[in-house]
């Protein structure tokens, strides 16, 4: 094994993004494909990891010199379990991550959401460097949210803290029909009474800092 070769996984719900870096997060390698479109969990990762070995093959690398993979999707993550729920872009709600990912890689593995993902990077090496309290706004095929609160990444009860809703952004609207979108919650805005507790708990507790 090839100590410090890492690799992050971005799954969007529309792109991907893949990169290969060393431990200090210099990049090696990266690449950016459409968002895997399979019915079944096994076809996904299937296809995810070919994704992944083609990257590593630009390097002269495969997969046994990989000493760990990041990756962030769009859902809830429970980090415990590994299983991810709340994940309206993909048919993946209820999966089990470490089982679908064992049969390709068996090393260390940081599952998440990738809003937290993303919220921990900029606290790491970008705009939140040194910030006691960070919150993460994305835009992209949706809007996502994530916090940090001393330092730490606040997850909340069911590892849904920071989550505004779900908006879609520029969906075409002519195209899916009323069943689909309420099925999918393309226009409903999600804002439950837990949810909004969390934002009352982190206002809180950063006038208090």
């Amino acid at each position: 094994m090839t100590v410090g070769l890492m690799i992050g996984i971005d799954i969007g719900g529309t792109k991907t993004l893949m990169i290969v870096t060393d431990r200090n997060g210099a990049i090696l390698a990266q690449q950016k494909q459409p968002t895997i479109q399979a019915e079944q969990p096994s076809t996904f990762f299937t296809l995810l990891f070919e994704q992944v070995d083609q990257l590593l093959a630009t390097i002269d690398r495969t997969i046994i010199d990989v000493e760990g993979i990041g990756m962030g999707l769009p859902g809830a993550v429970n980090i415990e379990t590994g299983v991810i729920t709340h994940i309206p872009a993909l048919p993946l709600d209820g999966v089990s991550l470490l089982e679908q990912i064992q049969p390709f890689y068996e090393g260390a593995l940081y599952l998440d959401n990738d809003v937290n993902v993303a919220a921990l990077g900029e606290h790491w090496q970008g705009a939140g460097i040194g910030k006691k309290h960070l919150i993460m706004l994305t835009v992209g095929t949706g809007i996502g949210g994530a916090i940090i609160l001393h330092h730490q990444l606040f997850r909340g009860a069911d590892y849904t803290a920071g989550e505004v809703s779900y908006l879609v952004v520029d969906h075409q609207p002519e195209q899916v029909s009323s069943a689909t979108a309420n099925s999918q919650g393309i226009w409903t805005i999600r804002i439950t009474c837990v949810r909004y507790r969390y934002w009352c708990i982190c206002k809180t507790m950063v006038n208090r800092a």
